[in-house]
């Protein structure tokens, strides 16, 4: 694929040089390079269509785990809340005869 530099360079010879051969050689030139263009450009637009498909894919299947990991969570209304916690003395584990339970 012809550079910016040289895609000018050959519109500027094509301007400046009457002559049919370099008209011709300049025109070959640039026709070859815009095939190559389409070309590229063809496969960019078939690679970015695949990438947009299978990032919408991942999007579905990441929507469809998240909703299946929210299936089986408990509901607000569902979820036991501890009532306060008993804090435990020394003499709670302790029995009478002072062995430990």
């Amino acid at each position: 694929m012809l550079s910016r530099e040289e895609h000018k360079q050959l519109l500027t010879r094509l301007l400046e040089s009457p002559e049919p051969a370099n008209i011709s050689d300049a025109v070959t030139q640039l026709a070859d390079n815009y095939a190559e263009v389409l070309a590229d450009l063809a496969i960019n637009r078939e690679t970015s269509d695949s990438l947009r498909r299978q990032n919408d894919d991942l999007v579905q299947q990441n929507m469809k785990l998240f909703l299946k990991i929210g299936e089986g969570e408990p509901k607000d209304d569902q979820i036991e809340i501890p009532e306060e916690k008993k804090v435990l003395r020394f003499d709670d584990l302790v029995n009478d005869s002072g062995h430990i339970f």
